[in-house]
């Protein structure tokens, strides 16, 4: 293992497996095995660009705090783990958090699951301020793209396809998370082994959401009932979806518990459209 102590940018690194512990570090057109980041202390300012790679990680079990993450333009294949996951375990301090961070145009195929960026369990932390933006993940075993106790979080022009063979969470799950725009997304053609499955999920403790112009097509689920949206709300408030293109999935729109009385449907196109809540459409009436 090449284990990196000092700040400083490496490039061509040839390596199985890379640990960083120094702040303002690059790592550059390298291949690599698995590239983890240490957060034995609070750590800043990495960048890991153009590089061949299994999977990248960091892992906060303690009061640490990741700041100022950029993961762009690798492309990371059939890892048996995530392939990108910065996440709060849950032995962590209350201070614990991941800030800033950069997820952009990384193309990850046949791996175990692709991006997250969450706290697990139940953990509460807040994290802040996370784009992840035109990335490819495609044909992993779980699901596409995760983010969860987000203040702040842009997805836009990822393509999240094919995913969720052995899980249920399907192409793009939003969970716990205040003030984000979801656009310009392609979540077609995922699939679950039980729930869900579906082209985007707002889940449970989600506001102020923005949904526009996004693609969700063929998302068929599984015989469960609650499986295979284009796009599930659940028990959201202040959410929009807008002008999104919802063609072939189980159910176009899914709207669960309360967040049909919180949320607005506007200009949608669509083939057939189905709610869990007696939500008027109104997609055709506001212009």
């Amino acid at each position: 293992m090449l284990v990196i102590n000092t700040s400083g940018t490496y490039e061509g690194i040839v390596e199985g497996d890379v640990s960083i512990k120094a702040d303002d570090v690059i790592i550059t057109n390298s291949v690599c095995n698995r590239i983890r980041i240490s957060t034995d202390n609070p750590i800043k300012n990495i960048t890991i660009e153009n590089s061949k790679v299994d999977s990248i990680a960091a892992f906060i079990t303690n009061g640490s705090t990741l700041n100022g993450i950029n993961i762009i333009d690798n492309m990371l294949n059939n890892s048996l783990v995530d392939a990108i996951r910065l996440s709060i375990e849950p032995s962590a301090l209350p201070s614990a958090s991941i800030d800033y961070v950069l997820i952009d145009g990384n193309k990850i195929t046949d791996c175990d699951s692709g991006i997250q960026v969450r706290n697990t369990g139940d953990i509460i932390n807040r994290n802040s301020n996370i784009s992840i933006i035109n990335n490819s993940v495609l044909r992993c075993n779980k699901y596409g793209i995760v983010a969860r106790y987000i203040d702040s979080l842009t997805l836009e022009g990822n393509i999240s396809c094919y995913n969720g063979k052995t899980n249920t969470l399907g192409g793009l799950w939003v969970g716990d998370t205040t003030s984000a725009s979801i656009s310009k997304n392609i979540s077609n053609f995922n699939t679950t082994s039980g729930i869900d499955g579906n082209g985007i999920l707002i889940d449970r403790g989600c506001r102020d959401i923005d949904v526009q112009h996004n693609t969700c097509e063929g998302n068929k689920g599984s015989s469960e009932f609650n499986s295979g949206a284009g796009i599930m709300c659940l028990d959201g408030d202040n959410l929009l979806l807008y002008k999104n293109i919802l063609s072939g999935n189980k159910y176009d729109i899914w709207h669960g518990g309360e967040s049909y009385k919180r949320s607005y449907s506007i200009n949608n196109i669509y083939e057939s459209l189905h709610y869990s809540s007696n939500l008027p459409d109104t997609s055709e009436i506001l212009q």
